[in-house]
């Protein structure tokens, strides 16, 4: 019965979702958060389908950089929230640090950290027992969910409010990661909540259409079952945008005892190509990368020997 129900809900929610980014712009609420600009959705729109309110006490930042979503009663009706940006997302690694027990959500509250440009076109990190209170609470996607090897769930057991929550979307993979705290990376296995490597069939090429989202909202509509109202804080959003070209892919060979030449296959569409240097070995992701140059060009000659530096490659394509 589960499975029913969150399919039915779930056609609903991608059904409407869309209905929203139609509005008048003119007439949208627009914020700055993570030096990005975003609109805000106000209307009776999917997902749910809910009211959506685009009220300085329904989304805002705080002085500290803080985004605040929040669940309210206003008329006695709820509302919920979600903005999205103006500028579209490309491939590349997105992370957010939340500061809520999202955990401890009524069951029929959502919580959404996505990128959405249709229907069968979205890559979701959702937080929800979806009207159960039994139903594991975490759980990566890409759409459509229903196709066999697109949804993994997980449950969580925060031991506070500070955790971490990031895909890195490249052309031939989505690396979903969940953490306890605020990291880039985890300091050891015991920080991860849970990681998901998909390289199934439905992951979606760039568009411009692609947008990110982030949104707090009720189940099918349904009032929280312990009538209170819900916030999700996003203390920061990390985005490092381009397509990674990391060894076997980067090639790196010894010209001569002081020097090394890189070399790496074109990036269609892409301007430029920004070259990391590390001492040590590093996921792309992790800080600590020094950024050498940028060149249009697909090699590089750099000092260095190989096995004492490390490198890798971003393809940015603006």
């Amino acid at each position: 019965m589960r499975v029913f129900q969150k399919q039915t809900w779930l056609v609903w929610a991608l059904l409407l979702l869309g209905a929203g980014l139609f509005a008048n712009p003119a007439n949208r609420r627009v914020i700055s958060f993570a030096g990005m600009d975003w609109w805000v959705k106000s209307g009776y729109y999917g997902p749910g389908p809910n009211h959506f309110s685009d009220s300085a006490e329904s989304v805002w930042v705080d002085d500290t950089g803080r985004l605040h979503l929040k669940i309210r009663k206003i008329n006695n009706v709820w509302h919920c929230a979600e903005l999205w940006t103006l500028a579209p997302a490309g491939w590349g690694s997105y992370l957010f640090w939340l500061e809520s027990r999202v955990d401890l959500y009524d069951p029929n509250v959502v919580a959404g950290l996505f990128l959405y440009q249709d229907d069968d076109r979205e890559i979701d990190i959702e937080f929800s027992r979806w009207g159960d209170p039994d139903y594991p609470c975490g759980s990566y996607s890409v759409q459509p969910y229903y196709h066999q090897g697109n949804n993994r769930t997980f449950e969580m057991a925060l031991e506070g409010s500070w955790t971490s929550h990031s895909f890195d979307w490249q052309p031939d993979y989505i690396d979903f990661q969940s953490l306890h705290g605020h990291y880039h990376e985890p300091p050891n296995p015991g920080f991860i909540i849970d990681q998901w490597h998909y390289t199934g069939m439905d992951n979606p090429a760039e568009s411009e259409d692609m947008l990110l989202h982030i949104n707090l909202w009720l189940m099918s509509g349904l009032a929280p079952s312990n009538a209170s109202e819900a916030e999700l804080i996003v203390s920061h959003l990390f985005v490092n945008p381009g397509v990674v070209i990391a060894p076997p892919q980067l090639r790196i060979n010894q010209l001569n005892p002081q020097s090394l030449l890189l070399g790496w296959d074109p990036v269609p569409n892409a301007l430029t190509y920004k070259v990391f240097q590390s001492d040590i070995p590093l996921d792309p992701s992790e800080p600590g990368w020094i950024e050498l140059t940028s060149t249009s060009l697909t090699s590089l000659e750099v000092s260095g020997q190989a096995g004492k530096k490390f490198f890798y490659v971003r393809a940015i394509r603006e």
